[in-house]
């Protein structure tokens, strides 16, 4: 189980690669040996009083700290496998909702600087940028920081050109040895308004987000090494 279509469709090419002799194709009759089926989590709540409780044997839910929420979570207690796994790099959630009450204790813990020890991820090499941005005035919901708030207070022209001229000078004209990025922004506006600056500052950028038609070719085109940074919306 996974949050969206394209990690499902990730999961899907890798599991062909890897396990050739499993049966990929999702039947919802009888139980087949053998078989997988990888679903996102709102296809796979229309299993629930549809298949058998102990249906499956063994269930991995990817991007396990989505799991509380409701829907996800009546899915998984619905099930009654033999195996349930939960996978997350990010357990600790804003809302201080625990793990713990959909998958039990935590068996295993492996933290960002033991797992690049161990080769399992790339070695993460940060940089911080300061500005004068002023965050104490942002709300937050007991969920997440409310959006409105965030978009007036991080999407400036200032910031934005701040943001260009180090990447400009350190990643594109520097010598390090990254060349591509994502950069993350508040909304699909301050996506479109940091594809400009970056361009103006001769950087090869687009803006991807859900209102632009086929955005999924542009995803494709970098990583085909199109373009130097992808600028995604949340």
């Amino acid at each position: 189980m996974c949050p969206s279509n394209n990690i499902k469709l990730d999961w899907l090419e890798r599991t062909k690669n890897l396990l050739s002799d499993i049966n990929l194709d999702i039947k919802y009759g009888d139980k087949v040996s053998n078989q997988l089926v990888i679903s996102t989590y709102a296809s796979a709540y229309g299993f629930v009083n549809y298949l058998d409780n102990e249906y499956f044997d063994y269930i991995v839910v990817d991007e396990a700290h989505h799991a509380v929420a409701e829907v996800t979570k009546k899915t998984i207690q619905y099930f009654n496998p033999k195996f349930l796994i939960g996978l997350t790099a990010t357990p600790e959630r804003l809302d201080r909702k625990k793990l713990d009450e959909v998958f039990g204790a935590y068996s295993e813990r492996l933290n960002l600087e033991e797992a690049m020890r161990k080769g399992i991820i790339a070695p993460i090499r940060a940089y911080r940028i300061e500005s004068n941005i002023d965050l104490s005035e942002v709300r937050f919901n007991g969920k997440e920081y409310v959006n409105a708030d965030l978009e007036k207070t991080i999407n400036v022209e200032s910031r934005n050109e701040l943001i260009a001229k180090v990447l400009k000078k350190f990643f594109v004209n520097g010598k390090m040895p990254y060349k591509q990025g994502l950069i993350f922004c508040v909304s699909t506006d301050h996506a479109n308004r940091m594809e400009k600056i970056l361009q103006k500052y001769g950087i090869s950028a687009k803006a991807v987000h859900t209102k632009i038609k086929n955005y999924q070719k542009f995803i494709d085109d970098y990583n085909n090494k199109k373009y130097n940074f992808c600028v995604l919306a949340s």
